[in-house]
């Protein structure tokens, strides 16, 4: 069962339910337990396909000079748990799971055809600003783009480049590590 309290896409929940579609795309890169994944397929009932990116391969994290290690073992056991999570939420037909890197994931999502999406896949402070451009120009103008670890000075700090370089002046709001903004 899954706690959409403890859910780091909980805030994002009334942002997308005020967009004014009848069917929206959206998309998780970076799905870990998809328990955020899960939140938003439960509680925004106007999504149509919900993409799901994550390779479930081992890797190292070092953002913010800090090492996690993730090993062949656990990255099993968290592919599952998604899994398993997607399934109880009986709303399967709504996902296209893309088990890929980002950087392949990217090009199969056309520009301009996500209505949402939630960056959550940064390894490390390179990655970070790679990510948002990479996934940027996916989401169609007047959509919500959002990313998690807000509290990561490397994160804050790749987002305000980020924003600085595409010159994008529309206010952003941060609340529990996640940011937002409209494009």
């Amino acid at each position: 069962m899954i706690n959409y309290r403890e859910s780091d896409g909980q805030s994002l929940i009334h942002l997308i339910n005020m967009i004014q579609k009848d069917e929206l795309i959206g998309a998780e890169i970076g799905m870990w337990t998809a328990q955020t994944f899960c939140t938003l397929l439960d509680n925004c009932p106007r999504i149509k396909t919900l993409y799901g990116i994550d390779p479930y391969k081992p890797y190292v994290d070092t953002i913010d000079g800090e090492t996690m290690v993730v090993d062949s073992d656990m990255i099993m056991q968290v592919k599952i748990q998604a899994l398993t999570n997607i399934m109880s939420t009986g709303l399967q037909n709504k996902v296209l799971f893309v088990e890929d890197t980002s950087k392949e994931a990217a090009l199969l999502i056309p520009d301009q055809e996500l209505d949402f999406i939630f960056v959550d896949s940064y390894i490390n402070e390179q990655e970070i600003i790679e990510e948002l451009r990479r996934w940027y120009p996916k989401v169609k103008v007047g959509g919500l783009f959002s990313g998690h670890d807000y509290e990561s000075p490397a994160v804050q700090e790749a987002v305000r480049q980020f924003r600085e370089e595409q010159n994008i002046n529309s206010n952003m709001s941060v609340f529990d590590q996640t940011f937002v903004w409209i494009k």
